[in-house]
């Protein structure tokens, strides 16, 4: 959406002075002239291929602080062998560069911070086979919990327009989403919102989900605490679902033993450490 607002009135404005020179001005600028606006304006409009192309050819080469946040706060990777970890950092990479970024207040955005918002994105897309960057590929990141159109009266940290193909986070509490358990994690959470907007197996999860009390009986606070803290009771039960089958997954097994277990055939157990051995 984001994106699109910004580049469409450069378009316009490149087709009209190339109407111009091509057939009013031709005579006062040279052919090499035109082909080369005629190149650079194109350059511009693919740009986002450009990268794409790019990110699926080079060879990943993951920073090593990224990787040593994966591997610290990040259960799902630690569960990968080591190839699989090189194929999801490229992922993650992919979808790094894909994404067009945004920050309110702010034009300085550091990569740790973008690397927040597309780990699960990337997760879900290399776990399940669906792409979300085809259409998920715009981040907003807000300094504070925020209003917005669609919830105008709920100050809220995070949201996914999923007409748009939009995320929406405010950063502090992105951040302490990868800090612990007792930290409801909202990247997973709008993540979990767009995979099943997207995905048909989310109809298996959806006509399989428990209702919101015995959801909450799998975590470590309740429907209060976490509307308190959201700032809005997060809507969407499937999501809270895949939620807590990433955060609590031994005891979701224990209480819903066929509902992890289909959810083990979607997203894989690779972050379920407690009963297999980390690979190094």
């Amino acid at each position: 959406m984001f994106s699109r607002i910004i580049l469409f009135p450069i378009i316009i404005a490149a087709a009209v002075v190339l109407y111009l020179m091509i057939f009013y001005y031709r005579d006062y600028y040279p052919p090499i002239f035109i082909v080369l606006v005629l190149l650079t304006t194109s350059v511009l409009m693919i740009e986002q291929k450009i990268n794409e192309w790019w990110a699926g050819k080079r060879k990943m080469s993951a920073d090593p602080s990224l990787r040593n946040f994966l591997y610290t706060y990040i259960p799902y990777y630690r569960g990968l062998t080591p190839q699989q970890r090189k194929d999801y950092e490229h992922e993650l990479e992919r979808y790094m560069l894909k994404a067009d970024f945004f920050a309110k207040l702010s034009d300085d955005l550091p990569d740790d911070i973008k690397a927040l918002a597309c780990i699960y994105p990337a997760i879900f897309s290399y776990q399940t086979g669906i792409d979300l960057s085809k259409k998920y590929k715009t981040v907003v990141f807000y300094p504070h919990p925020f209003l917005t159109p669609d919830f105008s009266e709920e100050v809220h940290l995070s949201e996914t327009n999923l007409e748009d193909g939009v995320f929406i986070y405010a950063i502090e509490h992105l951040h302490m989403g990868y800090r612990g358990s007792h930290f409801f994690n909202v990247a997973i959470y709008e993540t979990a919102c767009a995979w099943l907007n997207e995905h048909l197996e989310g109809r298996i999860v959806e006509e399989k989900c428990p209702d919101r009390e015995e959801i909450f009986k799998l975590g470590t606070y309740g429907d209060d605490e976490l509307t308190r803290y959201f700032g809005m009771p997060p809507a969407n039960n499937s999501a809270l679902l895949i939620h807590h089958f990433f955060v609590f997954p031994e005891n979701l097994e224990k209480a819903m033993p066929e509902l992890y277990e289909t959810l083990v055939d979607i997203f894989g157990d690779y972050h379920v450490l407690t009963n297999k051995p980390i690979i190094y």
